[in-house]
């Protein structure tokens, strides 16, 4: 897809290969199971094979030397060294940490894990239900778990590696975390370069993302599914605002592909997936279709509070329930709005005080409140290379009214208050965001300079 010589495409190829790679394999697996098939590696690796003969083929018939990706290390600064050298020892202390502990009992251990391991154990995709429904017809051929519910595609991840492996392996099914860390710094890295940052701030970009502690953390204990979300958004975001800015019809592909491949990780990448959608509308509504954007959106909340709400079955999503004050789909569960107490200090404490983000909130908020005095000019700009900024813009507007509905509005106020999930939630918009902020600083600080 890439033969073009451009600047990070061999590190860009590099990570979103292996993080679409390892994705496509455990749909794979899915399928293999969903049409009644013992779960094997072998079939999926001749098919991969085949693929990478196609590909190889097609490169030497487009004249394309296949090379692994070079830096001309004559030119490279001490700092940037120093950035290289700090990564290739946090890595390295991640592998340590993880294979030292290996799976830690937490959602891990009692969902994730689990079921690839009873899927890699018995050689095919055996039903989860909830306690409830098994005690009730203990006849099925099925085993309880209380999560049933949590989308199969990040346990058929670890179970493909295990079988890959030959059996059940602990920590031959934590290596796809591992190697997550390299393919998001790769892939980070090369997008970056593709945007037109220099190779130092394309570094230290990637050293802002993996020096996060949650990001850390979710490597060292692996086999969570939040960072392969975190990864898979980010990656999206990235793909969709080289889209918006170059019109390279490739980097569309990879961003459906990937905003497909968030909806299956968890519940909660199908309602991120809507803000693409947001973003992808308000980026090419001219400043005149806002007044019926609005107006329409005002038309929906009136016919919702006369009517009372409504419910539909659609074909992905399922059933839906939409009201006021509850959303319903049969993926998501139930969303009861209510107005949260006691949410906007612990939320305030954790994003601000507490050293789980550095600094990162407090650059996003700078950002987001400098670029929003901009944003009646965003609206006129109709060039493709200045429309990316409405884009970004908009998409993290969308996704922090998200987080104040979720938090302010939602049972979800717990987590924040308890201080259990809600930065796993936010983790999965930080490799967006830390893009987004190296988007403004290669456009608008150096010309500033």
């Amino acid at each position: 897809m890439w033969p073009d010589d451009l600047p990070g495409r061999g590190w860009f190829c590099l990570g979103y290969g292996y993080v679409i790679g390892a994705l496509l394999a455990a749909l794979l697996l899915m399928l293999q199971g969903v049409f009644g098939f013992s779960l094997h590696v072998e079939g999926l690796l001749v098919l991969f094979g085949a693929g990478l003969f196609v590909g190889l083929t097609r490169l030497r018939s487009l004249g394309v030397a296949l090379r692994f990706p070079s830096t001309d290390w004559a030119s490279v600064q001490w700092p940037l060294l120093a950035l290289l050298a700090w990564l290739l020892i946090r890595g390295l202390s991640l592998a340590l940490e993880l294979f030292d502990h290996g799976l830690y009992a937490w959602d891990a251990w009692s969902t994730w894990a689990f079921r690839a391991r009873v899927w890699t154990e018995a050689g095919e995709l055996i039903p989860f239900v909830t306690p409830d429904v098994w005690l009730a017809d203990r006849s099925i051929n099925s085993m309880a778990l209380p999560a049933a519910h949590y989308p199969k595609l990040i346990s058929l991840v670890a179970a493909w590696s295990a079988l890959a492996y030959g059996s059940w392996n602990e920590w031959a099914s934590l290596l796809p975390w591992l190697l997550l860390y390299p393919a998001l710094a790769f892939g980070l890295y090369g997008q970056c370069r593709l945007w037109g940052s220099s190779p130092m701030v394309s570094a230290t970009t990637v050293w802002l993302v993996l020096s996060l502690p949650l990001v850390g953390g979710q490597i060292a204990l692996a086999g969570y599914a939040d960072i392969w979300l975190s990864v898979t958004l980010g990656f999206a975001f990235m793909s969709f605002l080289l889209w918006v800015r170059d019109r390279d019809a490739r980097q569309g592909i990879l961003a459906m592909a990937l905003i497909i491949f968030s909806a299956m990780i968890k519940s909660e990448g199908l309602v991120w997936s809507l803000i693409f959608l947001a973003a992808f509308v308000g980026t090419w509504l001219k400043p005149s279709g806002w007044f019926w954007l609005l107006s329409g959106l005002l038309a929906v909340i009136v016919a919702l509070q006369v009517s009372g709400g409504f419910a539909l079955e659609l074909p992905i999503i399922g059933a839906l329930e939409l009201s006021l004050d509850r959303v319903y789909t049969t993926s998501t569960g139930a969303f009861e709005f209510e107005v949260q107490q006691g949410v906007l200090h612990p939320l305030l404490v954790q994003l601000f005080v507490f050293d789980t983000w550095h600094l990162l909130m407090t650059l996003v908020l700078v950002a987001m409140l400098w670029r929003l005095r901009a944003f009646p000019s965003l609206l006129r700009e109709s060039a493709p290379t200045g429309m990316w900024e409405r884009a970004a813009l908009i998409w993290v507007l969308s996704a922090f009214a998200a987080f104040y509905v979720l938090f302010f509005w939602t049972s979800a106020s717990e987590w924040v208050r308890l201080g259990t999930s809600g930065n796993r939630i936010i983790l999965h918009f930080a490799v967006a965001l830390v893009f987004w902020l190296q988007c403004l600083w290669t456009a608008h600080i150096r010309v500033l300079r």
